[in-house]
């Protein structure tokens, strides 16, 4: 058989240039400034794959360092996370014993002004969302409210005329919790309240 030489390109078309072959390196004939004699040249950068085709692997500095930029990445979103938390928990705590607090306020403000003081010392027990806990669930408890009278004088009105209420919202479940509120309740006249 005998094959058929190639038909040569149709246009202008740039003449092959003249190399030679010397050792493992070819060398252009016509400029030979343009390859330097000696070792090879090396890119700038690594192509992914080596010159038989095996994809390039990572060095062990690498994948140390990798990891260690990814620890300390993760430690990072972990403390965020933690404080966020914290802060959450601790907004949820405010605003229940606020809203603790303005109950025991109101009972005090609902009872008659000449029986408050029977009622207090008043202790009262509460869920996680601050709803009354009742009589007999006391295992349920969350937050704990102590309504007491104070008896310091309000300077400036007659000690007859109001009483101090002051109300402390604390959690048996995180001890260092407690909340205190004061409020003064006044006599009214004409209603026995």
């Amino acid at each position: 058989m005998f094959s058929i030489p190639p038909s040569p390109p149709v246009g202008y078309s740039h003449p092959a240039p003249h190399t030679e072959k010397r050792g493992a390196r070819e060398i252009d004939v016509q400029s030979p400034n343009k390859m330097p004699p000696g070792p090879p040249v090396r890119p700038a950068f690594r192509s992914a794959h080596r010159s038989n085709g095996i994809p390039h692997a990572f060095t062990l500095v690498e994948v140390v360092l990798s990891i260690g930029i990814l620890t300390i990445a993760l430690i990072g979103i972990f403390v965020l996370a933690q404080t966020g938390l914290n802060n959450y928990r601790r907004v949820v705590n405010v605003n229940i014993a606020s809203s603790i607090g303005q109950q025991a306020v109101a009972q005090c403000l609902l009872a008659n002004y000449d029986d408050l003081e029977k009622v207090l010392p008043l202790l009262n027990s509460f869920d996680e969302r601050g709803v009354p806990v009742p009589q007999g669930e006391e295992e349920k408890t969350i937050y704990a409210s102590w309504t007491e009278r104070i008896p310091e004088p309000t300077q400036g009105i007659a000690e007859s005329q109001v009483v101090r209420v002051k109300v402390t919202v604390t959690s048996p479940s995180q001890p260092d919790f407690k909340k205190i509120f004061v409020a003064i309740i006044a006599r009214q006249e004409g209603k026995g309240h």
